[in-house]
Order: C-alpha cells, then sequence, then structure tokens
C-alpha cells in the first residue's frame, strides 16, 4: 500500500512531466498571457489619454478664441449703439 502511494504521489510532483508541475507551467502561462494583455491595454490608454489632451488642448484653444470673439462683437455692437 504504501508503495502505491508513493508511486501515486511521484507521478504528481514528478519535476518533468507530473501533474502539478504540468499545472503550475499551465498557470504561469497564463499569467504571463494575462501580463502581457494587461501591458498592451495600458499603452492603449496611454495612447487615449494622450489624444483626449491632444483634443482638449485644441478646444480649450477654440473656446478662447471664441469668448475673444463675442467679447470684440459685444464691444462694438455696444459702440455702434452709442452713436
Amino acid at each position: 500500500m504504501a508503495q502505491l502511494v508513493n508511486v501515486a504521489v511521484d507521478s504528481l510532483a514528478d519535476i518533468q512531466s507530473g501533474a502539478l508541475t504540468l499545472r503550475k507551467r499551465g498557470l504561469t502561462d497564463q499569467i504571463e498571457d494575462v501580463t502581457d494583455e494587461i501591458a498592451r491595454k495600458e499603452d492603449l490608454i496611454a495612447q487615449y489619454e494622450a489624444r483626449l489632451r491632444l483634443q482638449y488642448a485644441a478646444l480649450d484653444g477654440l473656446l478662447g478664441q471664441l469668448q475673444s470673439q463675442i467679447s470684440f462683437l459685444q464691444n462694438n455692437s455696444s459702440l455702434t449703439k452709442k452713436t
């Protein structure tokens, strides 16, 4: 009986082809795949953030120009009403 237990344990724990070793390798491969996917997603998020920042800066500049035009038009409108 003890010999059967030893054989079963040895087959599970065999360094090259044991079930535990194979399971560990499989899980390690999955972890590496998930880690790679996370890195790819983080790169995509960083690129998206950079695009949004550029768009925000462009919109902010446009808003400033429009506010200047509104002020100019309001000032000119007041001047024409006074004369």
